[in-house]
């Protein structure tokens, strides 16, 4: 048996597996953050830890300080206004007024696939050549009213507008993704570490009822069905269901969501407001320690530690922002700092 090569991997023992030729096959995984740099990822058992982010071409250290030096280097900041949501609750901020510019929008009920030129995504630029990859270099960031856990996160496809008055089957048939969208366990956009949730898009009547949705999984299978959650209260705006995650538990063996066909309400309840939607990538967790102070991870270390950043058509940067947990209250209006390099 020969040591895998593929990039990502933190801990280098082999675990390739001869006959499916597949190194993630048949072996069981958990999802878990790297600790030292907060980074999301998966840890096979026995074996070592890969992020869902992979791939690179700044190899050494001392790429990385010439990507500096020459220029290939910005800065991206984003500043919420508002930062809806509730307490013990995540919330998603894309749809939060935000600065520069506006707030962004899931209009549709099929749903849009955003990306940096998108109104309330980190605006961050385009390669310079398409044979760079482009990093994320460093990320700080500063709540001005509570301590929170913020979460940076590719949004790759949401909806919104979908009604919660109708029981039954209701068609949504999600906008296809246009990145993190192959079905080869070994791509750097494998669909696998896909997450999909629903979001609060206007405020539900209290009621009881259970929603789930049918989806095409990381395999490219249609028809499996997500977990069902309860709507036993009124939904704050932009607050995400199920209470208290950032993502729906998919059906068995299932680790990532290409699209949604369907929504299914249990009950004609309740009469009034909508839900949406968001499938997502996440990238890692930032906590806020405490009212107005600064957080910020760099990523010095080497390489290895920098996240190199899946781009559409070879160029384009995905649609990054924030959602946020607070244990009470809203997270208020945070201030989030990026830097990139490209190489």
């Amino acid at each position: 048996m020969s040591a895998i090569t593929q990039p990502g991997w933190v801990n280098k023992e082999d675990i390739y597996d001869a006959n499916k030729k597949n190194p993630i096959a048949n072996i069981l995984s958990v999802p878990v953050c790297w600790p030292n740099i907060g980074i999301i990822g998966e840890y096979f058992i026995g074996h070592g830890y890969r992020p869902y982010i992979q791939g690179g071409a700044i190899t050494t250290f001392e790429g990385m300080v010439n990507a500096r030096r020459t220029g290939r280097f910005e800065s991206v900041s984003r500043l919420w206004t508002v930062g809806s949501g509730a307490a013990g609750q995540w919330s998603q901020l894309f749809s939060d007024a935000s600065l520069p510019g506006t707030s962004g929008t899931f209009t549709t009920v099929a749903g849009v696939v955003p990306r940096s030129t998108s109104a309330g995504a980190l605006q961050v630029s385009s390669l310079v050549s398409s044979a760079n990859t482009k990093y994320l270099y460093k990320v700080g960031i500063s709540n001005a009213t509570t301590a929170a856990l913020f979460m940076l996160t590719d949004i790759l496809w949401g909806s919104s507008g979908l009604s919660m008055g109708t029981s039954g089957a209701l068609t949504v048939n999600s906008t296809a993704l246009i990145r993190y969208n192959s079905t080869i366990s070994t791509a750097p956009n494998y669909i696998g570490g896909n997450l999909a949730v629903a979001w609060i898009s206007s405020a539900l009547a209290v009621a009881t009822s259970g929603v789930f949705s049918a989806y095409t999984n990381q395999a490219g299978n249609a028809g499996n069905v997500s977990e069902e959650w309860p709507v036993t209260s009124a939904g704050v705006v932009n607050t995400l269901r199920p209470v208290g995650q950032f993502a729906a538990a998919l059906a068995a063996g299932d680790i990532g969501v290409q699209s949604i066909q369907t929504y299914t309400n249990r009950v004609a309840s309740p009469t009034s407001g909508s839900m949406g939607f968001i499938i997502h990538r996440p990238v890692m967790f930032i906590p806020s320690i405490s009212t107005g102070s600064f957080v910020e991870k760099e990523f010095i270390l080497g390489p290895e530690a920098m996240i190199p950043i899946q781009l559409e058509n070879n160029s384009t940067v995905g649609c990054y922002s924030l959602m946020a947990f607070t244990p009470g209250s809203a997270p208020g209006g945070p201030t989030l700092l990026t830097e990139w390099i490209e190489g």
